[in-house]
Formats: structure tokens, sequence, C-alpha cells
């Protein structure tokens, strides 16, 4: 097996650009690459599928433990497999100040080298001391080439080159120039999905190409050797006995992809509607799973999608089973309140309101029903106090993180709904829990 980590100094080097060009890069010359996103990010990942037409997957040692995260890994990985890991904010950042949870860490378990991504905008010399202090930071740091951002010429380029390779002992494996019309943009979850982005397919492509002409991709692949021995993974029998819907399109989009594989593991096949534009949900489902995304952004489409509301809290009314993860908590509440209020499923009698500020942000620990999992919230709404009057729903998530603590979640009939977002594999007692609510679907 082979694969690369790619790393940077801190947030805004370049490392989403360099990995999607890159796996393009790849596998325009015949490698099967298998993507890989560190951290609990959703988008970054929609960027690697639309990139190469593959599912990528989260590495995050806070939520998963390291042999669990092996597994995962080699669950994922072939013999002739080409791994592309995108990193998480810089290198060494972790998890409350440390280095748990960071790029560095998914390094260290896998033992996978690494490329650090420099923006070499306005410096020279001074680039030598920020790399000779990432190399020398941390042991068994895995940094194995280094590749230039924002070279404006070749001299610039070959200069910096001869200066690394000469006083560090680490290779400089290319550059890449600044691209007009390669642009990013985010909002207040981050960056803007790749559906919502023109031309996203020919800025790929330009990418990629670019990469092709400046880095020694072939010298990057001799380096990508990995030493981590692959893990045995016994492939669970899928009978597909249930049915779940889930809702997916530019509204809601954030799933964690081994949730989905942990489902279709314990049986249930996977259906996939939109809450935007499909009139009714899917015939014989025995579940509903709402995921996170931007139903605050799409409210109005949301609004106007009338029968499927009704259908919906028609169904939840009767104990339909529904697991609801933020974005899915904002779209059963009675409102959304952003430049005005728009009516959601109205199965919750609360109303949620945009802020200007992030609510919640990271990880923390959540309990339900005696089993405690990791879970990561990153949200700008809020319940809104004075609709929580007429509300007795509280479920008690139990969420702890830096010594505070306070009751969040919502259940009512067979619905669970709130703002962690769960990994399914950080805890199986936690997540059969999950499991056996939806099955209560098929016992009605």
């Amino acid at each position: 097996m082979k694969g690369i980590i790619i790393a940077a100094p801190h947030s805004g080097s370049g490392k989403t650009l360099f990995s999607i060009g890159l796996m393009k890069t790849l596998t325009n010359q015949g490698y099967e690459v298998v993507p890989f996103k560190v951290g609990p990010d959703y988008i970054d990942p929609m960027f690697h599928h639309i990139a190469i037409n593959q599912k990528s997957s989260n590495l995050d040692s806070y939520m998963l433990d390291d042999q669990t995260i092996k597994q995962l890994f080699s669950k994922k990985m072939k013999k002739n497999s080409m791994a592309v890991i995108e990193g998480v904010m810089g290198f060494y950042d972790g998890y409350a100040y440390s280095v748990k949870a960071s790029t560095y860490d998914i390094a260290r378990i896998l033992q996978i080298p690494t490329i650090l991504i420099i923006n070499a905008q306005g410096a020279s010399v001074s680039l030598l001391a920020q790399i000779a202090g990432f190399l020398n930071y941390q042991k068994g740091n895995q940094i194995k080439g280094i590749i230039l951002n924002q070279i404006k010429n070749l001299h610039h380029y070959e200069a910096m080159k001869s200066k690394i390779e000469e006083e560090l002992s680490v290779e400089c494996l290319g550059y890449l120039p600044p691209m007009a019309n390669v642009n990013f943009y985010s909002r207040h979850l981050g960056l803007i999905q790749p559906a919502e982005i023109p031309q996203i397919q020919s800025m790929i492509n330009k990418i990629a190409k670019t990469i092709e002409d400046t880095v020694n991709i072939d010298r990057l692949v001799a380096l990508s050797d990995i030493k981590t021995a692959k893990v045995d993974n016994d492939s669970p029998v899928n009978k597909k006995q249930l049915r779940i819907g889930i809702a997916f399109d530019q509204a809601f989009s954030f799933y964690y992809q081994e949730n989905l594989d942990f489902l279709q593991d314990n049986n249930f096949e996977l259906v996939f509607f939109s809450p935007l534009s499909d009139p009714e949900l899917p015939k014989q489902l025995d579940a509903l799973y709402l995921g996170g995304g931007y139903p605050e952004v799409f409210a109005e489409p949301l609004q106007q999608n009338h029968s499927l509301k009704k259908e919906i809290r028609t169904k939840l009314e009767k104990g339909f089973p529904c697991f609801a993860e933020c974005g899915g908590l904002i779209y059963l509440a009675k409102n959304v309140i952003t430049d005005q209020k728009y009516q959601m499923v109205g199965f919750f009698d609360f109303e949620i309101e945009l802020t200007d500020k992030l609510q919640h942000f990271g990880y923390e620990e959540v309990e339900l029903a005696g089993a405690t999992t990791f879970a990561h919230e990153f949200h700008y709404t809020r319940i809104k106090e004075s609709s929580l009057a007429n509300t007795n729903y509280e479920f008690k998530y139990s969420v702890k993180k830096r010594n505070k603590s306070w009751q969040e979640g919502y259940s009512r009939k067979n619905v669970i709904a709130g703002y962690p977002h769960i990994h399914f594999l950080s805890n199986q007692q936690f997540s059969l829990k999950i499991i056996e609510l939806f099955k209560k679907g098929k016992s009605q």
C-alpha cells in the first residue's frame, strides 16, 4: 500500500486545493486513489468525491481510538491503492491546544509519509526557519517532502528548493503558482459546497494540470510507502432487511461516510431523498435519518415543499422512528428565523434562530441512556428560548466539554434530535441504541 498526508502550518495554506488536484492527477495517471480527511469536516470530503468520484472517509483520533482508525483505513485500502489524506488546520493543531486529533496524530498512528504545503508568498530564506521548526518540533513527524505554494516564478522556486535541500534534511518536491479563477469561497460553516460552485470540474482539471507540470509526482509516489501492517477485516453479511430514508441534497449533506457504512453493515438499505425537491418520501421506509447541512441557507425552498413536510410530520406523529442531527433538528422545528421566519416541519414546537456567532463549537462527549460517545458541534443557530415554554421533550444528551456540561437533545414519540454530530464508530453501545430506534419502524 501507498499513502500520503497533505499537511500545512495553518489553515488557508492550500491543503484542499493541492489535495484534490493531486487526487485528480494521480487518478489520471492510473493510480487507484482512496481519499481521506483528517478531523470532523464534511465539506472537504465532498470536494474529494467530486474530483475523482470516490467516497472520502474521515480519520478522527478524538472520536476514534487508534485501533479503529487503523481498521477503518485498512478496510478502505487495497494492495495497490494510493491513499491521499487531507490534513486539518495546522499540522500539529489538535484538541485543546494539544497534538491530540491533529494531522500529526494521524500520521503517527498510521505511520504515513507527510507532505508539508508552505505558502511562500512574500518570503524567502525565512521559510527555512519555519520548515526547520516543523521538522524538529516532534519526533516521528513523518514529514518527507515540501511543496511551496504561491510561487510566482521558476527562479524563486529553484533558489528555494536548493536552499531547503541543502540546509534541511527534507526534499522539495514542487510548487504551485497563483491560479486565476480558482476560488473556493466560504460561508458560515466553511467552504461553499462543490455542487454550488459553477465550473468546479474545470477548476479541478486546471489544478491537476498545474500539479502535473510543477510537482515531481514520481518522486512523491516513491516516498509514499506505508509501514503500517494491513489489518484483516471481516466483511459483514448485508441482508438489507430494513430501508432507511436519508435526507441528502444541498440543504442536508453532512454525513460521515462511516455512519452510512455502519448502517449498511447493520442490514439497512440506504434510500436517499431530497427535502428540497421531492414531493413525497420514498415508499416502504422503516426509519428516517436527517443529517446536518445548511437548512437555514435553503429555508425558503424547504418551506415551499409543503407536501413532504406534511407527510414527514404525519408519520412522526404516528411513531415513525427518526434520528436528526443539527440540520435535521432545525428541519423538524416549527420555524427557522434568518432574514425572516420560515416554516419547517413543525414536529417540535420550538423556533430556531440564526445568530452571528458560533454557539457550540468543537469536540464533546455525549451521553444517551447511559452510553457515552464522542461527538462534534459546529453551528450558528440556536433554539429560541422564548419558544421552549411548552416543550417538554428534552432527551438529555449530557454534553461534556472542557469541564462544562449541559443538557441538550430532544425526544418525542420515536424521534431523537440534537445538535451533536455523532460518529457511529466511536462507541458501538451508543450507536446500537440508534439502530434499536430505527428498528422500531419494522415492528409497527
